[in-house]
């Protein structure tokens, strides 16, 4: 994708850019606006349960990107609604707290992770 410079349109509102690493910067904070909007038109403002795990699960966890517990498992989660088509990738992103862009990367790397272990 060659950008040299433009706009993002997003409810009326104009957001200038002039280089591809700021349109992405402008998506991922606008991503982040909406999951936000989303987020408080579901009703799902700070609420949240608790759930009891194995301490067996704690050194798989650990291989998982994320800045801590309650982080790694939400985007854990979030894929496997997605896989068992339990939710649909909007909802998937929303659920796991993530921007698109990293979502995404994150689910691409798991796609190629089990591509690899199923050529053994």
């Amino acid at each position: 994708m060659n950008v040299k410079k433009g706009w993002i349109v997003d409810f009326g509102e104009f957001h200038p850019f002039t280089s591809l690493e700021e349109f992405n910067q402008k998506m991922t904070m606008l991503e982040d606006k909406q999951l936000i909007k989303d987020r408080e038109c579901l009703g799902m403002k700070n609420e949240k349960i608790q759930v009891e795990l194995p301490a067996e699960f704690l050194p798989y966890l650990n291989y998982l990107t994320g800045a801590n517990l309650e982080e790694k498992l939400k985007i854990v989660l979030a894929i496997d609604l997605y896989i068992t088509m339990i939710a649909d990738f909007d909802e998937a992103i929303m659920l796991s707290g993530q921007s698109a862009a990293h979502f995404n990367e994150l689910f691409n790397s798991l796609v190629l992770l089990l591509i690899k272990v199923l050529k053994r």
